[in-house]
């Protein structure tokens, strides 16, 4: 009997022992590249090995020219935690996503990465719905770390076998109508499938050509924290009607430069979900979205502050208190904007740094229940950190203030509604105009005066005016109810979301509790 316990045991240690993953420390050097104290040549180590270019996999002359040239360019093939640590001043982390099945958690630990040519986190696979394959981007605690990068794009016209090429080959018309085939990754940090950002430390994120965060799908941010600071959108989701940002905690600073000649600060082809966390959006100077959304931003709390010069309509929880102001003249730069209850207590102000045509802010500082406004033409003295923004205020001189009013933020629906009418009104104005109308017939075919002609006229004005009456009705009828179509998208990391909304005067929406515990 002890020994069969024993030999059930062993078995259950050494399954045990199969499903450990054990991580793959990577030292970063421009000159030596170590994987678990080993040099990285070109051979794989570990499911890691290194090359001088990008490989798109294709074979033919067309195909090998459009490579990318990167000193280093270390390549992940495999599922399983690997860590860098050190610096590379043109290298880049590439993952293999087409035959990977599992999770890819990338750790960095102290980490900066630049690329001069190319993004220096790139997550490519030919096709973008693959879920098969999970990458995890993940600052350490208690580092601070670094990506900067740029872009690439390819035209894949002339490859004579495009089935080798291991990358998105997007095939479309542009705005003039073209026909084109190409690829392209705009972003410091690009992918080709979802890719999700947990973790507990920092991570600065810099575009130098054009985007900061861009993924084929799906973009999800847990915890850690994140400056961007782009030339064009600093978080992007592309998948037109299908892509999801989804922000559950940590800290976002999505933040356009001044030399940005367009782009949002966070944006997304589909949706984008505020659960929890700080997220500050900052849109290019003068034009564009803090937040821009295709199909519908949904806060569900946190702290949210976006300014831009669009405006785009936002669906607020009944749980929290926000407030929002559209500035005509815009604000300058160097103007002071702050939000304040009916006392004047401030509770949040920034000094704008370009200029702001719509501001949003909500926080679980603005408490439920209570009053609070926009005032512009107002000093604030206090501390302030690197974006303007005032953490703790000596005083603000309200004598000059302009107080701007604004309206409860209103839903902006997303699919087609199904509208539901009360059919009874309708067809009881059909039945009474029909009436109308044969008493009218009748009395009109009686009269032996009437021309057989004016008869032809008045049966034709009798259908219009009961056709007209029976559409005006119904169009004034009030909708008793309206639904908007199920929504078929993939949601990940478990969050709550609803499958149908109602309309109501606000929007009430099933939603997990996440602490808001990274607040400045």
């Amino acid at each position: 009997m002890l020994r069969k316990t024993f030999y059930v045991l062993t078995i259950i240690m050494v399954l045990l022992l199969c499903n450990i993953t054990f991580a793959v420390d990577i030292k970063l050097n421009d000159d030596d590249i170590e994987v678990n104290s080993v040099k990285l040549s070109g051979e794989n180590i570990e499911g890691v090995f290194l090359s001088k270019n990008m490989n798109n996999g294709g074979s033919d002359d067309e195909a090998l020219k459009s490579n990318i040239e990167v000193n280093n360019v270390i390549t992940i093939s495999k599922a399983g935690e690997y860590i860098f640590t050190g610096n590379l001043s043109d290298g880049q982390i590439a993952i293999d996503a087409n035959q990977i099945v599992g999770d890819v958690k990338i750790i960095l630990d102290n980490a900066n990465i630049e690329c001069k040519n190319a993004p220096a986190i790139f997550v490519y696979c030919k096709d973008i719905n693959n879920d098969k394959c999970n990458v995890i981007i993940s600052p350490k605690e208690g580092t601070e770390n670094e990506i900067k990068g740029g872009k690439i794009k390819v035209d894949a016209m002339n490859f004579k076998n495009q089935d080798e090429i291991l990358y998105y080959i997007e095939k479309d018309t542009d705005e003039t109508g073209e026909y084109y085939e190409k690829y392209k990754y705009d972003g410091a940090i690009s992918s080709d499938i979802s890719i999700t950002f947990d973790g507990k430390g920092k991570l600065k994120i810099i575009s130098t050509a054009k985007e900061g965060i861009e993924s084929k799908m799906n973009i999800t941010i847990n915890d850690g924290e994140y400056v961007i600071n782009s030339l064009d959108d600093a978080i992007n989701a592309a998948a037109d009607k299908k892509s999801v940002i989804t922000i559950n905690g940590g800290k976002v600073v999505a933040y356009l430069l001044h030399e940005a000649e367009e782009g949002d600060g966070i944006d997304s082809n589909g949706y984008i979900y505020i659960n929890g966390g700080t997220v500050y959006c900052f849109s290019c100077p003068g034009a564009d979205n803090g937040l821009d959304s295709e199909l519908g931003t949904y806060i569900n709390g946190g702290e949210v502050f976006s300014i831009g010069s669009m405006n785009d309509n936002f669906i607020i929880s009944n749980s929290i208190n926000s407030v929002r102001a559209t500035f005509r003249p815009e604000i300058n730069t160097d103007e002071y904007i702050c939000v304040a209850d009916e006392n004047e207590n401030i509770v949040f102000g920034i000094k704008a740094d370009r200029k702001i045509g719509n501001f949003f802010y909500t926080s679980e500082k603005l408490e439920k229940g209570k009053s609070y406004n926009v005032y512009t033409n107002i000093t604030l003295n206090g501390e302030t950190n690197e974006y303007n923004m005032y953490n703790s205020y000596i005083s603000g001189d309200f004598s000059n203030a302009v107080k701007n009013e604004f309206t409860d933020i209103r839903p902006n629906f997303i699919g087609e509604f199904n509208e539901e009418k009360n059919i009874f009104i309708p067809i009881i104005a059909l039945i009474f105009a029909s009436v109308l109308f044969i008493i009218m017939l009748i009395v009109d075919m009686r009269d032996d005066k009437t021309s057989a002609k004016l008869k032809v006229v008045n049966l034709v004005m009798g259908i219009i005016i009961g056709c007209l009456l029976v559409i005006g009705i119904y169009m004034l009828n009030p909708v008793n109810s309206r639904t908007v179509n199920r929504i078929n998208v993939k949601y990940e990391n478990n969050i709550k979301r609803p499958d149908e909304f109602n309309r109501n005067e606000n929007m009430n929406r099933p939603q997990e509790s996440i602490p808001n515990n990274d607040v400045i």
